[in-house]
Formats: structure tokens, C-alpha cells, sequence
């Protein structure tokens, strides 16, 4: 998809939780329906929705 670049968005992890960056994308990253800012970090939890550009995943996160 050419709205989705290979380093649109960034998946890390700390202290137990994941969380979706922004990676100053031209085409914009949204956590469930909220857009992101260019830099900003928000927590992804089981069945969020991540959209990049104007591609849309739904997040599956086991915890053990």
C-alpha cells in the first residue's frame, strides 16, 4: 500500500505494556480512531484498532 511506508510507526515495548509511535509519517497513525501526533506514543491493548495510512489492523496481544 502506498500510503504505508516501512517505517511509518513503531511497536515497542516497556514495563509490560505495548505501545504504537508515530514515526512522523506523511499519511498519519491512528489507535483506536485517535490520531496520533508525530512522536507521540499511545498504549495498544487487545483488540485496539491501529490504522497506518489507510491500511487497518486490529491488535492481538496474549498475555501469559
Amino acid at each position: 500500500n502506498d500510503s504505508v511506508s516501512r517505517h511509518h510507526a513503531t511497536v515497542i515495548y516497556e514495563e509490560g505494556s505495548y505501545f504504537l509511535v508515530d514515526n512522523h509519517s506523511t499519511n498519519g497513525t491512528t489507535l483506536e480512531g485517535i490520531r496520533l501526533q508525530p512522536g507521540e506514543k499511545g498504549e495498544v491493548d487487545n483488540g485496539y484498532i491501529i490504522t497506518l495510512g489507510s491500511e487497518s489492523f486490529q491488535a492481538q496481544i496474549e498475555r501469559r
